[in-house]
């Protein structure tokens, strides 16, 4: 017979400025892409608001954008 108790939950940190330091790099890389190309006056995503890059961003997981550092194109910004 079991005495105890079992708890059990998800916790997602959603992506904000603040915490952009806890992501991995290649989603940081993207979050700042995404982030820079938004306002430019030919970019299709200039229609969006920040808030809609910011729900984008919440709902992607942090590996999708994971990059390969031994490629030639290992980040999304070049430095």
């Amino acid at each position: 017979e079991f005495v105890g108790q079992i708890s059990y939950g998800t916790r997602y940190l959603l992506w904000n400025p603040n915490v952009n330091q806890r992501f991995p790099e290649g989603f940081r890389s993207l979050a700042t892409l995404l982030l820079l190309i938004k306002p430019q006056k030919d970019c299709p995503l200039s229609w969006m608001t920040e808030d809609i890059i910011f729900y984008i961003l919440n709902m992607m997981h942090p590996s999708w954008a994971a990059c390969d550092r031994r490629s030639s194109r290992g980040s999304f910004i070049s430095s």
